[in-house]
């Protein structure tokens, strides 16, 4: 990975930057579940048997053992358009990254859904990783809603993301505010905000999108860096003409730090 000093003397083009969140998303996406629907059943306690499952997902993944992992989950399972083989490789991918990543689940609600269960989770994911001599910080909130059949996993649909990876001795801290959902082709500003006054730091910034799809997971993905002299990106967006989720994302790099940030926006005709 480039050194913000290297990038910021060199290049406006941040090519080996690479994007943490779409191969976080391949695990997170087996951990976490969301609470953005209503259920009747909201206010009273998960079966045991649910709670239990949640749990043992957590355990195997806090311990990284994949295949205590995997047996929560149907052979048919699915997420993001990935099988689960797919989204088996994914995990092995981040954890060689990423080894000491703590996985914090909670239910949110959850309801009698056909023959099975659907339930809402929340999972806050956290830790850190070495790449050429330089530490990074990950942080990630994932909601997601989760059908569950015979105690197993079948299907899962990510509802918000929010993922952030920082390094450096002195990262930017960053807000992103952005819709969650869009109408295609609908118009929308973006307003990425570092806290930090600039002072007299030289920063650079830029957006990014890229559609969630499995050829999109673990990809590096280049960024036009400019020169910011106000702090922060303020733009005006048009989202995609083609319905489906997006990743957005924004990189700070300054001398003493880089900082990039993540969303994921649902982009729906209805």
């Amino acid at each position: 990975m480039l050194s913000a000093v290297q990038i910021l003397g060199e290049s406006l083009v941040m090519p080996a930057l690479k994007l943490v969140w779409p191969v976080l998303t391949g695990l997170v996406l087996n951990l976490s579940i969301g609470s953005l629907i209503p259920s009747h059943a909201a206010t009273s306690p998960a079966p045991t048997n649910i709670t239990g499952l949640v749990n043992k997902i957590d355990q195997a993944a806090n311990s990284r053992q994949l295949p205590a992992l995997l047996e929560n989950f149907s052979a048919n399972y699915t997420v993001d358009g990935m099988s689960r083989s797919q989204w088996q490789q994914q995990i092995s991918s981040l954890w060689q990254r990423y080894s000491n990543l703590r996985y914090t689940t909670t239910i949110q609600n959850w309801k009698q859904d056909g023959a099975g269960v659907s339930i809402n989770i929340t999972t806050q994911i956290d830790g850190t990783s070495t790449e050429g001599g330089k530490q990074s910080q990950l942080t990630a909130k994932i909601q997601a809603r989760q059908y569950i059949v015979n105690g197993k996993v079948v299907q899962q649909q990510i509802l918000n993301e929010q993922v952030r990876s920082s390094t450096g001795l002195k990262p930017p801290t960053v807000d992103m505010v952005v819709p969650d959902k869009l109408r295609p082709s609908e118009d929308y500003n973006v307003d990425v905000i570092v806290q930090e006054p600039l002072n007299d730091d030289v920063m650079m910034g830029a957006l990014s999108e890229q559609p969630v799809s499995t050829g999109s997971y673990g990809k590096a993905t280049p960024y036009k860096l400019e020169l910011l002299s106000t702090g922060g990106l303020f733009k005006s967006a048009r989202a995609p003409s083609k319905a489906g989720d997006y990743w957005l994302s924004a990189v700070f790099v300054r001398p003493d730090g880089i900082t990039t940030v993540t969303r994921r926006i649902h982009v729906r005709r209805t």
